[in-house]
């Protein structure tokens, strides 16, 4: 959601390799998502359905925790 998205992200991703997909956010995935304030953190399932809302900063752990859960899971 930040103005410079990717320009921000890519460097950040380039320094610290991510196995999993990352989406930078507009508008319309905010509406999409009731998104209300940042910073926010969605975890999305094979569905496209929010799986995990994390409102402010999150323990990595709690991350780690949840994706491996959510890639566990069958459609």
């Amino acid at each position: 959601m930040d103005e410079e998205g990717w320009k921000k992200v890519t460097p950040y991703l380039a320094e610290h390799p991510i196995n999993y997909t990352i989406v930078a956010g507009d508008a319309a995935f905010a509406e999409r998502y009731g998104i209300q304030s940042l910073p926010v953190t969605l975890l999305i399932d094979r569905k496209g359905m929010i799986a995990a809302k994390h409102v402010g900063m999150v323990d990595r752990h709690a991350f780690e925790t949840e994706i491996q859960r959510l890639l566990r899971e069958r459609e």
